[in-house]
């Protein structure tokens, strides 16, 4: 009777187990997902977040801040016999202020906030990135930096005279850092995202049963993710393919939709700028406060909507301050285990610095050379978001339509990049042409656009590959440590150079420099090996941490 009993209980486990890993049972699905399935709402508050955000990148750093502080620095400042006042009314001024006990060129004022921003970034993307990836703390740093950063922009507005150029030096730098930190949780989700797509897992429960799931479960199909032409299309796909081209088009469609968000904000505060004419300065302010409301009232919505997803919880014993560090420095110390990433990280810290530096030092050379005004510089602004939302489509439409790996297209971008360096490089040795007439911004800032498009949403998409899994934050924030942070090099170096030269010209030189010695680099990136090296380095952590279990239990007994 026994006996009978205990087959009829191994009998139903093994029913039950075989209900659970049916194809037809949701938790079958979730079991093979990184935790609850995406659906199509959770996404879209997650690209909401990056259309709240994104305004601030086009408008505040790109435009706003770094002309309002070279304006307010040149309003207290003299010429250079450090005696007479800036007269900044007329064209090509050159002024410098008295900071940090150096004189230094007004217009390289913002570069050096920019700088001290950057390198606060730089510690806080060591500090934060490994602790976010335990329990639920990355949704947490994410709108804890996102409110960082949109209330100092609200306040903004306070700073009504030229003579608080220190409290909008904070607000800026504030800013900026709680721009730079929140992408580093933000960006982390898109491998999550990949893993718990319906689309990946429906394939890989395909291959687990032995045949192709066409039978959608309804409470899958509530996602609102998968298509019956995708269940057709993905049938002569593998999982590691349709998880690129998902890592892929999230990242492209943020790109899109973020910088789709930049050009309304843009071309509002525009019209504002337009009918502030009495106090350009003021304008400034006032469309950096209309930023940072966006900011703040569009990260509701993904706040209450985008799930919490917890990771691992802490190791025994671990501190939660020094647990960062730790990890960040075991993993820099173990980069002989994954060499290819290394070498992208390189090739991405030369390619971050040139290509964010080359808009903030364009922003300064157009007002500053060139004479345009505010108005037709935000007219130039505009079109770069809108041909970067053009050029991040337009890149994954070529890479799907003659099946290009996610590597090979980025290596295409950035020899484009190269010839947006050899034109302006040109300008050097002739006054014809090279960014020497105003009439040429327009262009350049379209096809920068199209370009600088197709260059981030495919280094993250190829960064995504490089990412053991539970340690996505950790990871990225190594990411945002060569991408925003390295933003504090090329200002520093480039508001020497204008310093020294009286000209921000000849900050065009590192500008142009690192963009060519980032793609030289990225040319001895090994893409298939960088992916085997993150398995190896996945299975020795696994292996590890085991071991750790093993000495623990024996310890016990």
């Amino acid at each position: 009777m026994g006996r009978e009993a205990s087959l009829g209980e191994e009998s139903g486990t093994t029913e039950a187990k075989e209900m659970v890993n049916s194809p037809n049972n949701i938790e079958a699905w979730e079991n093979e997902a990184d935790g609850p399935l995406l659906t199509r709402k959770e996404l879209w508050a997650w690209y909401m977040y990056a259309m709240a955000t994104e305004p601030y990148n086009t408008c505040v750093a790109a435009l706003f801040m770094p002309n309002s502080l070279a304006l307010s620095a040149a309003m207290q400042g003299y010429e250079l016999d450090h005696v007479t006042p800036c007269n900044y009314d007329v064209a090509n001024y050159s002024c410098v202020i008295k900071w940090g006990g150096n004189w230094v060129n007004t217009s390289s004022y913002a570069l050096f906030i920019q700088t001290i921003a950057s390198l606060i970034q730089a510690v806080l993307y060591i500090g934060l990135g490994a602790l976010a990836d335990h329990s639920k703390n990355r949704k947490r740093f994410l709108f804890f930096f996102a409110f960082l950063g949109s209330i100092p922009c609200i306040l903004m507005v306070a700073c009504r005279t030229y003579k608080l150029l220190w409290l909008s030096s904070i607000f800026y730098a504030l800013g900026s850092i709680g721009y730079g930190c929140s992408y580093v949780f933000y960006y982390a989700y898109i491998p999550i995202y990949a893993r718990s797509h319906p689309r990946l897992i429906r394939s890989m429960l395909s291959r687990r049963v032995g045949y192709e799931i066409d039978d959608i479960p309804d409470s899958v199909k509530s996602t609102k993710l998968i298509k019956g032409k995708d269940i057709q299309k993905d049938k002569s796909l593998e999982p590691p393919y349709i998880h690129q081209i998902l890592s892929n088009h999230i990242s492209a469609f943020c790109t899109i939709t973020s910088n789709g968000a930049a050009v309304i904000v843009l071309a509002i505060s525009l019209v504002i700028i337009a009918f502030v004419t009495f106090d350009s300065l003021y304008a400034m302010y006032i469309g950096t406060c209309l930023v940072g409301v966006w900011w703040f009232v569009f990260s509701i919505w993904p706040l209450f909507t985008i799930k919490d997803r917890p990771g691992k919880p802490l190791p025994p014993g671990t501190n939660v301050i020094t647990l960062s560090f730790k990890r960040t420095w075991s993993t820099l110390l173990r980069v002989r285990e994954h060499p290819e990433m290394f070498k992208f990280l390189v090739a991405w810290f030369a390619l971050a610095d040139g290509s964010t530096t080359i808009i903030n030092v364009s922003s300064l050379y157009a007002q500053n050379i060139l004479n345009i005004d505010e108005i037709h510089l935000g007219i130039a602004i505009i079109i770069a978001p809108i041909t970067t939302f053009i050029g991040a489509f337009l890149f994954l439409w070529i890479q799907k339509r003659f099946k290009i790996s996610t590597y090979r297209m980025l290596v295409i971008n950035c020899c484009f990049f190269i010839v947006l360096c050899v034109y302006i490089f040109i300008g050097y040795f002739t006054p014809a042409f090279g960014l020497r007439h105003s009439a040429e911004l327009y262009p350049l800032v379209a096809y920068y656009g199209l370009v600088n498009g197709g260059l981030i949403s495919l280094s993250r998409a190829l960064f995504v590959d490089f990412c053991p899994q539970g340690r996505e934050t950790e990871f990225f924030s190594i990411f945002e440590l060569t991408d925003k942070g390295s933003s504090w090099v090329g200002p520093l170096v480039s508001a020497g150079i204008s310093s020294g030269t009286h000209s921000v010209r000849y900050a065009y030189a590192w500008c142009i420099a690192t963009i060519i010695v980032g793609t030289i680099i990225l040319f001895f990136v090994n893409h298939e090996k960088g992916k085997e090296d993150v398995k190896k380095f996945a299975n020795s952590e696994q292996n590890s941490n085991a071991f750790k279990t093993h000495d623990s239990e024996s310890a016990e007994m």
